[in-house]
């Protein structure tokens, strides 16, 4: 079940910029450290936020455009926010607070029927199932942006993601 927080704060995810609480798409660890504050990164943490469990979140597929990732991989774990990253930036960002809402007013907690209304340019479907080793999930996916993609998760939403590359 998505947890919406008890922070009364609102934060906006610009899903268009791939900005979230001041760090972005492209942004480095140390920026990344410096507005978020404790964090753990290693190749070996899930890319999920601090104290949620990977499983619950639902995972978009990887990126689809390797070419444009390079660097050696690693999870930049923060309370609310996860960020994939090739070297020392980011390419990809999954946000799961309650606090976060989009520029189009999606939230986790949200169902899937609304982000179909406020994105109409993306897919819906259930990822992954029938001959897959994972679980089936509901999403919407698709382009918001040149260089930026979006896969909302679970329905209702339970995580939010914004890759620069498609997640398809």
């Amino acid at each position: 079940m998505a947890r919406k927080t008890t922070d009364s704060r609102e934060y906006l995810l610009n899903e268009r910029s791939g900005r979230f609480r001041g760090v972005g798409l492209g942004s480095s660890d140390a920026r990344a450290r410096r507005k978020l504050g404790v964090t753990r990164m290693s190749a070996n943490e899930p890319l999920a936020p601090l104290g949620r469990n990977p499983a619950e979140l639902g995972f978009p597929p990887s990126p689809k455009d390797p070419r444009r990732i390079r660097g050696s991989y690693r999870a930049w774990r923060f309370t609310g926010v996860a960020f994939g990253a090739f070297g020392r930036r980011a390419y990809l960002m999954t946000v799961a607070s309650g606090a976060a809402r989009t520029t189009r007013g999606i939230t986790v907690g949200d169902p899937l029927r609304r982000v179909q209304k406020r994105y109409p340019e993306l897919k819906c479907r259930k990822a992954g199932g029938q001959g897959s080793e994972y679980v089936q999930v509901s999403s919407c996916t698709g382009k918001v942006a040149p260089r930026r993609y979006v896969w909302f998760g679970r329905d209702p939403v339970h995580s939010i993601t914004v890759s620069v590359a498609p997640l398809e």
